[in-house]
């Protein structure tokens, strides 16, 4: 009976038309009838059309069934687009509304309902340790309904290939979700040889508190167990800084450095700090380091100790070991993860567990073409040497034997530097070989100056073939769909967690970016269009025309500050200006835009009268100093012009200006205009016969 009545929506929706039921239950559908008769007609329908109309034939269930393909094409897609699909297919005009709860009904049909979805974690958990047995997977339960609190993932193929084919680093951080859990997804990422990012585990938790990060560092620790050397970049997260700490306290503590110079923007801004303080970042010898730094805290010393204080971890490539052959200062493989997944972010978590499993098994198919590399170490790096070889013939290289030669830099200034190559022990004074197990510029020039050279024997063996071949030579288990996964036997039903409060608004799903990822340029100020004053908009409590009752609330608060100015009286506006000659109309401050323009206007009208009357007096003098003692009693006309027509560019005068009109603004917050022709005529008469 649900087949038929969609198809009975169908047809009229095909032939533009709309129809009534009577009697209709879930087993049946009446129509009414006047004869107990069954035939078939087949007479087109004489109705006008209705496919411009908002009808009730294109209800959810409708909307859910045309919306199942577009989901899987696009399961992220938005209501908007789906309504748009079926106007422009079927030619009707769909209600948002039933579009939006149609295409609800549609993804729960097709991913599961999010209610079910943690309840669903304990059967993908069964199904993978059956398909890649030694696989970690740990499901923490809250309270005494047992809900969900926690969530850990990393599949043997990846625990296995780190230790094996990647250096021994990782790159830590979170990224917050966009479904109807707004949870977080921690995220821990390796380095292959190729500088690719290789994932290794990830997991859920309701927030980045100190508890849950120590939960996901003792997770990642009993993955991979005991490394003796291992380097970890975290961004500027308190909790996270306290977990790596205390679950890896031999690590190699890392911290991004963008993420700092986010947080000294706050507080120290300026050229010097910019063209400094990244150098000293990127510097590889402690000298220049020092260099750069010396100059920061010439300009302000109070750097020292607020960097001791905020971020008292390594963000220098001067401080980083030469075990870990990395010389990463960002946490950029960490964001390449956010990118990666971020599709993903607004599914049910089983869909989503499920989704990043498919695309680890595509990634690593992908990067199995190592297979049919040849040589010792990745082509890509060799091509990359062979050009940074190129354009250094300004460096002059002395040999003191086969396996240790000195190079000369000469610069522009005349500035002469020099630094000691160790071909055997593959080691420069300048540090970037031991770093990065690459060589620098210095080595290449030693490297090249030789007619039989092997670039590759030069070159640390975290860039070799071999390698990068045991990092992707596991497989990511391959599992069925979730309805043959198998029941997990757990005794209870796992519930959601419990529900953060949000705020008021649909939840964002893009990052705000910072202005240091848009060129260094800040956000435009907003500027009010009553007051024209720069930090609120026009419906603030802090506009002097528009406030609102926030405004009257807040000058009770606190009337000092945020209190309105109060208005002159007519005898200080005249003390006031009295020695300068201006024309202050003074008037209560209006409430509405409205008499704000009307009362600009008459302050420009009756400056110009003032102005036209002292240039007419004024000729009047000429005048009568040139014609004589007769012509100078004269009285001389003050007053505006007697032409009925005004010029374009000449001010309408005061008394020529139409009367406001009531409706313009309300009774109770209505200007009484009466007095500001008698205080413009003081101000006037102070500057006629003024001293």
């Amino acid at each position: 009976m649900y087949d038929f009545r969609l198809a009975v929506k169908q047809h009229a929706i095909e032939n533009e038309f709309e129809l009534r039921t009577e009697h209709s239950t879930q087993k049946g559908l009446g129509v009414p009838a006047k004869l107990m008769d069954v035939q078939i007609n087949t007479l087109k329908h004489q109705c006008s059309s209705k496919c411009r109309l908002e009808g009730t034939m294109a209800s959810q269930a409708w909307v859910a069934e045309r919306a199942i393909p577009l989901l899987k094409r696009k399961h992220n897609i938005g209501a908007k687009e789906v309504q748009e699909a079926l106007q422009d297919k079927y030619k009707i005009n769909i209600n948002y509304q039933t579009v939006y709860y149609g295409t609800q009904r549609a993804a729960d049909k097709l991913f599961g309902k999010w209610d079910d979805s943690w309840d669903w974690l304990y059967r993908f958990k069964a199904e993978v340790e059956l398909r890649s047995p030694g696989s970690v997977r740990d499901t923490v339960q809250d309270g005494d309904k047992v809900r969900f609190s926690r969530f850990f993932c990393a599949y043997k193929a990846c625990i296995d290939r780190f230790l094996n084919g990647c250096r021994p680093y990782h790159s830590i951080d979170s990224t917050a979700l966009n479904g109807q859990w707004n949870g977080h997804m921690p995220a821990a990422m390796a380095l292959d040889g190729h500088n690719w990012m290789f994932p290794l585990a990830f997991g859920f938790f309701d927030s980045e508190t100190k508890d849950n990060w120590i939960w996901f560092m003792q997770q990642l620790s009993k993955s991979i167990g005991p490394v003796p050397k291992l380097a970890i970049c975290t961004d500027a997260c308190k909790g996270l800084e306290t977990a790596v700490a205390k679950v890896f306290p031999w690590a190699e503590q890392r911290e991004c450095f963008r993420h700092l110079m986010e947080n000294m923007k706050k507080y120290y801004t300026g050229e010097i700090y910019g063209k400094n303080i990244w150098p000293a970042a990127r510097a590889y010898t402690s000298g220049k380091f020092n260099y750069f730094m010396g100059k920061v805290l010439e300009a302000s010393p109070g750097v020292a100790d607020w960097l001791n204080d905020n971020h008292n971890l390594m963000w220098a490539r001067s401080k980083f070991s030469t075990d870990i052959k990395v010389d990463y200062i960002n946490n950029n493989l960490a964001e390449c993860w956010n990118g990666w997944i971020k599709e993903f972010k607004d599914l049910p978590i089983h869909c989503m567990v499920d989704a990043i499993r498919v695309k680890l098994v595509v990634l690593f198919e992908k990067r199995r073409i190592s297979m049919a590399l040849q040589g010792c170490i990745l082509p890509g790096v060799i091509h990359q040497l062979n050009a940074a070889s190129k354009g250094l013939g300004h460096l002059k290289v002395t040999k003191g034997n086969p396996n240790q030669s000195e190079v000369t830099e000469i610069y522009k200034d005349e500035e002469v530097r020099r630094h000691v190559v160790y071909l055997k022990k593959r080691s420069c004074t300048c540090r970037e070989w031991d770093v990065t197990g690459k060589p620098c510029p210095y080595a290449l020039a030693v490297i090249t100056s030789a007619r039989s050279s092997n670039m590759e024997e030069y070159v640390d063996m975290a860039y070799s073939v071999q390698k990068f071949r045991a990092a992707y030579a596991g497989v990511i288990p391959n599992i069925t769909d979730r309805t043959q996964w198998p029941v997990a036997e757990k005794g209870f039903k796992l519930h959601p967690p419990h529900a953060k409060k949000r705020g008021v608004g649909r939840q964002r799903k893009n990052r705000i970016p910072s202005f240091l990822e848009r060129n260094g340029k800040a956000t435009r100020q907003v500027k009010c269009k009553g007051c024209g004053e720069y930090g609120h908009r026009s419906g603030s409590w802090r506009c002097s025309l528009t406030g609102t009752k926030k405004y009257e609330e807040a000058k009770k608060k606190n009337p000092a500050k945020r209190g309105r100015k109060k208005a002159k009286t007519a005898e200080e506006a005249s003390t006031s200006h009295a020695a300068t000659h201006e024309i202050i109309p003074v008037t209560a401050t209006p409430r509405t835009r409205a008499a704000a323009t009307r009362e600009r206007a008459a302050a420009a009208a009756a400056a110009a009268q003032a102005a036209e009357t002292a240039a007419a007096q004024a000729e009047a003098a000429v005048a009568a100093q040139a014609e004589g003692p007769v012509a100078a009693q004269a009285e001389t006309r003050v007053g505006p012009s007697t032409r009925r027509r005004l010029a374009m560019d000449q001010p309408v005068p005061v008394l020529c200006l139409p009367p406001m009109p009531k409706k313009m603004t309300p009774v109770k917050k209505r200007v009484c205009t009466k007095s500001t022709i008698p205080l413009i005529k003081v101000a006037v008469f102070i500057q006629l016969h003024g001293p």
